[in-house]
């Protein structure tokens, strides 16, 4: 139940987020085509709370409803009003739609660069043991989150489906596993246990591959 909320918070934050930055594009074109906007509202089209400030000819108001945000260009609907969106240039008034999708783009790519240069994404070649389950065959042989697998009795592994093969042909029986753990090369031996869930894995590891930084492949991690 609280997981459930907290992911519909992130996602209100995330939606809101996105409608904030989509309008915010919408705004900065519209300033730089000499297009007047009357307000820029912070929190969906509703009951105004609040004016923040004025600055140029723009009100900054908070709405009732808090989520994103909302530009009111002078003129939207009529090509009567001086100054206005409907008056202006055609071409000016493509920049000031398209703005508001690129500025969503241009966001993602940002968001997308920061996560990249801080987690990195996994790159094929090697299996990262991801987590390791409480009381699991492989807690109790001493198996940690963060080992990478290099090999299992005797043969080298570098994908996670030839892993988990290796280790169904294996079940309830020991077996031996070479593993690098910072640098060190350590040989634990463990035994899957076929009356263990198919959720929880025979050895009760999770399985991936190793991050690499300013890469943009990605796998999923496996359960074994």
């Amino acid at each position: 139940m609280v997981s459930g909320f907290v992911t519909l918070i992130i996602f209100m934050l995330a939606l809101g987020g996105m409608i904030f930055v989509h309008e915010l594009g919408h705004f900065i074109a519209a300033r730089w085509a000499g297009i007047q906007v009357e307000e820029f509202g912070f929190g969906l089209p509703s009951k105004k709370l609040v004016t923040l400030f004025k600055w140029q000819g723009t009100e900054f108001t908070i709405h009732a409803l808090p989520l994103g945000g909302f530009v009111r260009p002078k003129g939207e609907n009529d090509p009567n009003v001086p100054g206005g969106l409907a008056a202006a240039n055609p071409w000016k008034r493509l920049v000031v739609l398209f703005a508001g999708p690129l500025m969503n783009l241009l966001t993602a790519i940002v968001v997308f660069s920061f996560l990249i240069s801080f987690e990195g994404v996994p790159v094929p070649g090697s299996i990262k043991i991801d987590s390791v389950s409480d009381n699991s065959p492989a807690q109790q042989a001493g198996i940690q989150a963060g080992d990478i697998l290099l090999s299992i009795n005797g043969q080298n592994v570098t994908e996670v489906s030839s892993a988990i093969s290796i280790i169904k042909a294996n079940l309830d029986q020991p077996v031996e596993m070479l593993i690098d753990r910072n640098g060190e090369q350590v040989t634990i031996t463990a035994t899957p246990l076929s009356t263990r869930k198919a959720s929880e894995g025979a050895l009760g590891v999770g399985l991936g591959i190793p991050p690499v930084r300013q890469r943009l492949s990605k796998a999923s991690p496996a359960a074994l």
